[in-house]
């Protein structure tokens, strides 16, 4: 979890990293919409706890002091490109969003978001100071321009998944039940689909449970 709007929850970085550091609102500590992420994720490795410091106590970091400064999320930004280059690693940040409305207004709220980080994207790539990470970026992505691979996962109050969320957990799933190397099974193709059932039933009661009352408090 890498969610700077939730700075005292365990389970998350002490310091937030995010995908293109752009300008921060320095009263509120938040950037600019597209330049933080919700969580990321590494493929094939681990990110090593003694290097990015995650909050094990409901304590969280002192009031007091502020550990996601801008200079901070930029050093732990360029840390985190490096520490995935040295060790060949992949990664992809996810963004959640939720929805009250019809699967169409989940729709279009995706694409909203997709635009924003594409915006926060080119705006990172026109700043002059911004190059060698653009170099360390062109080496760790294979997306198209080179851009932060950006997974959208949306969900709304009906329980209905975004097209972003289908995507991802069907790349989740073949990830965990591989195609196999010899022929004639096709079991892998039942427990994928079995796991992403289950995975969207969880998902859909988690949410629901935690952000359904405050969500239709205001409805």
């Amino acid at each position: 979890m890498n969610d700077n709007k939730r700075p005292r929850a365990r389970g998350i970085l002490r310091v937030s990293i995010p995908c293109t550091p752009g300008q921060l609102n320095e009263e509120h500590s938040f950037f600019a919409p597209g330049n933080q992420a919700d969580g990321f994720i590494l493929y094939n490795g681990h990110l090593d706890e003694t290097l990015f410091q995650v909050i094990r106590n409901r304590l969280g970091p002192n009031p007091n002091h502020n550990p996601n400064t801008l200079q901070n999320r930029k050093e732990a930004f360029y840390h985190l490109l490096d520490y995935c280059l040295d060790r060949n690693l992949k990664l992809e940040h996810w963004d959640v969003h939720f929805c009250q409305g019809s699967s169409k207004q989940l729709k279009t709220n995706e694409r909203t978001k997709a635009q924003t980080y594409a915006n926060a994207w080119e705006d990172f790539c026109q700043q002059a100071e911004n190059e060698g990470a653009l170099r360390r970026l062109r080496d760790l992505t294979n997306s198209s321009g080179r851009a932060p691979t950006v997974s959208l996962i949306g969900m709304s109050l009906s329980g209905a998944f975004s097209e972003g969320a289908t995507d991802f957990l069907n790349r989740m799933a073949k990830i965990k039940f591989p195609t196999p190397i010899s022929h004639g099974t096709l079991s892998h193709l039942s427990a994928r689909s079995r796991w992403m059932d289950w995975n969207m039933r969880v998902i859909q009661r988690n949410m629901l449970e935690s952000i359904g009352a405050a969500v239709t408090s205001g409805i």
